[in-house]
């Protein structure tokens, strides 16, 4: 069988602003995900910002009228996050 991650994530350290940078996709079709976010070696991290690239239906399109596909803003307060299933999202997190 295929063993392929449901999660893709690229981590960037903003030294200037003292901030990570997480970019995570969400690549199941089916399923939203659970994350307890950790890093090591930040001591301790507090959240800013989550945005996430989301729509149901994979087709929906963005069109001259109307914005279908939008980035949101999505509460954050703690480091336990949902990705939505075939979710693209950036959190940044203050150390």
């Amino acid at each position: 069988g295929w063993d392929v991650p449901y999660v893709y994530s690229s981590v960037i350290d903003n030294e200037e602003r003292g901030e990570l940078v997480l970019f995570l996709a969400n690549r199941s079709l089916e399923s939203d995900i659970e994350l307890d976010l950790s890093v090591g070696g930040y001591g301790s991290l507090t959240p800013i910002e989550h945005i996430m690239l989301y729509h149901d239906d994979l087709n929906a399109q963005n069109t001259k009228g109307k914005q279908n596909v939008k980035p949101e803003n999505v509460k954050i307060d703690s480091l336990n996050v949902t990705l939505k299933k075939h979710s693209w999202n950036m959190i940044r997190l203050k150390y």
